[in-house]
């Protein structure tokens, strides 16, 4: 199911399976089994959705990403330790806020001298939320959705932060040691079944119209939203 919403929509693999995994496993394993199937996934729906003008795009995502590297190293770092249901209600309360705004006709609109400042801080939390939770979506998406993209940009652009965030928190991961055989075994195990899932996704999201597609994306953050609320509450 959360791969099947990745491949829809970019969005869900990470909020889904880790609150499932952490039922049976540590927060630890959990976040580290699931991370090489994101990667996988990731990587796919880049190249399924790669776009010849990345170039013109990367003066608008670089700055993001770079920052985004950033926060993934220091959210690796606290992993083990930092709480997480602060972070799980305070970026709740930004993803409702923010399709809220835009059920009320409220875009994001960023001011040329705004865009940078917005990307260095929206990159440091993402990454951080990669680091600590496997759960960088959230405010990716936001930043993703601010600029205005084609659906087809969206899920290359986003897919391609998503991927290049994995390879910094796997630098961490490796730096660190987290990962022992069996770690490894249950991320291996993750991936077959993200295979189906991403596919069936791709496949259902070729079909959407632009229009639908964003809908999809909006209604999806708001239930990620209150998800991350309710679970910030403990409730």
């Amino acid at each position: 199911v959360g791969s099947f919403l990745k491949g829809l929509t970019t969005l869900g693999l990470g909020l889904v399976v880790v609150p499932v995994l952490t039922t049976v496993l540590d927060p630890v394993t959990a976040v580290l089994t699931l991370f090489l199937a994101k990667a996988v996934s990731d990587a796919l729906m880049a190249v399924e959705t790669r776009h010849d003008r990345i170039l013109a795009l990367w003066g608008r995502i670089g700055y993001f990403l770079s920052a985004g590297l950033l926060g993934v190293v220091v959210g690796t770092v606290f992993l083990a330790t930092l709480p997480k249901r602060a972070l799980f209600f305070v970026i709740g309360v930004l993803i409702v806020g923010f399709v809220a705004m835009h059920l009320l006709g409220r875009n994001v609109e960023l001011r040329p001298h705004h865009q940078r400042p917005f990307a260095l801080l929206a990159g440091v939390v993402s990454g951080a939320g990669q680091g600590i939770s496997g759960m960088s979506g959230p405010i990716l998406t936001i930043y993703a959705y601010s600029l205005n993209l084609t659906p087809r940009q969206f899920v290359f652009v986003t897919s391609v932060l998503y991927s290049m965030i994995n390879i910094g928190q796997f630098v961490a991961i490796l730096y660190f040691g987290l990962y022992d055989a069996t770690r490894l075994m249950l991320a291996a195990l993750a991936v077959p079944p993200m295979l189906v899932g991403t596919f069936a996704g791709i496949a259902l999201r070729n079909r959407l119209s632009a229009d639908t597609f964003r809908i999809a994306v909006l209604a999806l953050m708001a239930a990620v939203g209150v998800t991350l609320i309710w679970r910030g509450l403990g409730l």
